[in-house]
């Protein structure tokens, strides 16, 4: 085992939970794709961030869920309009 500093200077859990029971959960609700468009979005203004897809957070029927961590901040039901405010979020304290 090899230790080492976290590479990174903060994490964003992305909820893409899929359940096949029928009831609510973030993937069919957009929790891919916030993934895909945050780490899109973040990629392009280099920041030190790990934007990664999560299984359940347990809160799938307020979803989609996104941590900003180690910020300690949840949302839950993000819509595409909130993109933006999501990524200043993740710049708070990067910039």
């Amino acid at each position: 085992m090899h230790q080492q500093s976290i590479p990174y200077k903060k994490l964003i859990l992305v909820c893409g939970n899929i359940r096949d029971d029928g009831r609510v959960s973030c993937g069919p609700q957009g929790g891919s794709e916030y993934k895909d468009k945050l780490k899109e979005l973040c990629k392009a203004k280099q920041l030190p961030v790990r934007v990664v897809q999560t299984s359940c957070l347990g809160q799938c029927d307020f979803g989609p869920n996104i941590m900003i961590m180690p910020d300690d901040v949840w949302l839950s039901g993000a819509t595409w309009d909130d993109i933006d405010e999501i990524v200043k979020m993740i710049e708070k304290d990067i910039l």
